[in-house]
């Protein structure tokens, strides 16, 4: 009598998108949880203050490297190229392809850097013309030094994407919390010593935390090979430039999702002292909403992208 391969599996196997789906989903319930807390930190020692609207209007760079290295770019480069090697007893060159693709990223992200670093009020103009002098003022310091946030969160991205093509997925959510925390934590216990300054200080300490989190875990699994700025062989010269094809669009999507807060910043930036503070506290009750679905789709990116490179599911 045949046996049906479905009930031959390991029960723990058999389950483990589900217990994948619930593990994350406590911490993504935490993550909020750390995210509220932040957002009344925030309210605690500044209300709706100047020195408010030029940090929500100046976090768009943040929530651009966040939404482009962390939640875009490198998953869904990262993920389908190793599908794609793993299937093929290939797996070194997705390695070594992965790090020549941050290397490679590095370039572009350090001038972005750089440009908010030396012009960060011509940015502050960009994002939200009409600001009042003392919002504009905090607004290009904040700018400044939240672009050096990008670095961090360009490898933290890198390391995440690796990740999950190891089937790991905790780190996402447990250092997002970590993020939360750090950042709530300063502004709890420096925000009245260095008043609006914390600001920067929480965000950059925030993002070393996340890279540090995504390292200490990626490094294990790092096998023992030759890094190097540019591909071996021809082979991962291919993959490069299959990751490169795939970015484009990834930035276009990020640049889109980030296009309704620049809408919103231009068309309030004349109001008062507080209204975009106003906003961005609402505004955070909004994305609990989209939780069950982005962690459905993050668990089962990977089995999808096996499949489809295998047609049979995940290889052994």
């Amino acid at each position: 009598m045949l046996s049906d391969p479905q009930m031959s599996e390991p029960l723990s196997e058999k389950y483990s998108t589900a217990r994948s789906t619930a593990g994350i989903a406590g911490l993504s319930v935490l993550s909020p949880a750390a995210g509220l807390a932040v957002e009344m930190a925030v309210a605690h020692r500044f209300g709706t203050s100047a020195a408010v609207d030029a940090f929500r209007i100046a976090l768009a760079v943040v929530f651009l490297g966040q939404q482009f290295f962390v939640g875009l770019l490198f998953p869904n480069i990262i993920v389908p190229l190793f599908s794609e090697c793993r299937a093929q007893a290939r797996e070194v060159e997705a390695w070594r392809s992965t790090i020549v693709l941050a290397n490679l990223a590095l370039v572009p992200t350090l001038m972005l850097s750089a440009l908010l670093f030396a012009w960060p009020n011509t940015v502050v103009w960009i994002l939200a013309p009409g600001l009042a002098p003392q919002t504009q003022e905090w607004a290009g310091f904040f700018l400044r030094w939240f672009g050096l946030s990008l670095v961090p969160f360009l490898y933290g991205g890198a390391a995440l994407g690796l990740l999950y093509s190891q089937r790991i997925f905790w780190t996402a959510t447990g250092a997002q919390l970590l993020y939360n925390v750090v950042l709530g934590g300063s502004i709890l216990l420096a925000g009245e010593l260095l008043g609006p300054s914390i600001f920067a200080v929480g965000v950059l300490a925030g993002a070393s935390a996340f890279l540090f989190l995504q390292l200490a875990r990626v490094a294990s699994l790092i096998p023992s090979l030759r890094a190097s700025a540019w591909p071996h062989t021809v082979a991962e010269r291919a993959l490069v430039r299959k990751g490169v094809r795939l970015s484009l669009p990834l930035l276009g999507s990020a640049l889109i999702n980030q296009a309704n807060a620049i809408v919103a910043h231009w068309s309030l930036s004349a109001a008062p002292v507080g209204t975009i503070a106003a906003l961005a506290y609402a505004g955070r009750l909004q994305r609990i909403a989209s939780l069950l679905p982005d962690l459905l789709a993050l668990v089962l990116f990977p089995k999808f992208s096996a499949i489809a490179h295998t047609g049979i599911g995940d290889p052994q």
